[in-house]
């Protein structure tokens, strides 16, 4: 289904002493037309139209329940972290997300049924975003899930200096953040294709020993020394952290 959210609505049910509070999210068509309106309960309705934009139905359907507890957190390395309770009858959820300053929602991506955890990259250092989430049945979407907000990873710093240039030979020095927990690998390519990079072996002093093993134990700043034979090309690298 193809639509664009135009807006949610919070409906207040009175219900004797007590009063209810949920949100009917309202789904609208690129021209306009509102084709689907969403329950947090599971239930919504379709509208159909003629070509001449003329209502000629309305359905009652079964869709999924919003996705729950939304917790957003930073990520320690980068951008901010996703997760949420799966939603009944949902093979896909879209996930929304705006600067807090910002009133305009925009989709960042959808991922499959079975996802409950994301982590957004894509995100400026140090800046607070609000996310929200739909779950996407074989009928329609749902209600949004309740917002949820956090603060962006600072920027991982990572440089890469030539120190000396001698014939036949560069020497380059790599710098980067690290944690004691961690373990990393530095990768080298004389392009930014995908299948181009490969480990590099590095030193732990401009005059110590080649190594090919991982980068672990260092906490704080890690800088290590690459000797490489002299060339014209450009030359890219990467740190790497493996999976914990």
């Amino acid at each position: 289904m193809q639509s664009i959210l135009k807006a949610t609505f919070l409906a207040i049910i009175a219900l004797g002493p007590q009063i209810s509070l949920y949100s009917v999210s309202h789904y609208y068509d690129a021209v306009g037309r509102l084709i689907q309106v969403a329950y947090p309960q599971g239930s919504g309705i379709n509208y159909i139209y003629d070509d001449n934009d003329n209502l000629l139905s309305t359905t009652t359907i079964t869709i999924p329940t919003p996705p729950q507890n939304l917790v957003t957190t930073t990520h320690e390395d980068s951008g901010v972290s996703l997760s949420w309770d799966a939603s009944d009858g949902a093979t896909d959820y879209r996930i929304y997300r705006r600067r807090e300053a910002n009133l305009a929602w925009v989709e960042l991506t959808t991922v499959p049924a079975g996802t409950i955890l994301f982590v957004d990259t894509e995100t400026a250092p140090q800046t607070e975003y609000v996310y929200r989430i739909v779950a996407e049945g074989e009928l329609g979407l749902s209600a949004y899930s309740e917002p949820s907000s956090a603060v962006s990873a600072e920027l991982f710093i990572f440089s890469a200096s030539l120190l000396q240039s001698a014939t036949g030979e560069d020497l380059y020095e790599i710098m980067f953040p690290a944690k004691q927990s961690s373990t990393y690998r530095l990768e080298f390519s004389n392009t930014l294709q995908s299948d181009a990079w490969s480990l590099q072996a590095y030193r732990l002093s401009p005059g110590g020993s080649d190594s090919q093993d991982l980068i672990s134990g260092v906490d704080g700043q890690a800088t290590l020394y690459l000797v490489l034979e002299e060339t014209a090309l450009p030359r890219f690298f990467r740190v790497i952290k493996d999976p914990e």
